[in-house]
């Protein structure tokens, strides 16, 4: 699963890079976006992966020997505890959510 989520990255951040015409080295992604820091524009850039879509769908797979995993101490779903959504009306009791 760490593969699938590198080689996705990867994807999104070529994308961005190349409609921005950036290296891909000064791309960062959170919160399913992608930013580029404009140094000369004194601004940063920025594009939801859903606007990527249709570009990351013709770019070629990454090579998996050269994707760059998250470190552990930046994991913000696995290893942290998620808050069922239904917990307070399966408590009351309620059978639709």
């Amino acid at each position: 699963m760490r593969q699938v989520g590198a080689g996705g990255r990867a994807l999104f951040i070529t994308a961005a890079a190349q409609k921005w015409n950036v290296p891909e080295s000064e791309c960062t992604t959170a919160h399913g976006r992608v930013f580029h820091q404009d140094q000369a524009a004194n601004r940063i850039l920025s594009i939801g992966y859903g606007e990527l879509a249709a570009k990351v769908a013709t770019l070629p797979a990454p090579n998996p020997a050269n994707l760059k995993f998250k470190d552990p101490k930046d994991y913000k779903i696995i290893g942290v505890s998620q808050p069922g959504v239904d917990v307070p009306a399966i408590v009351r009791g309620q059978s639709d959510v």
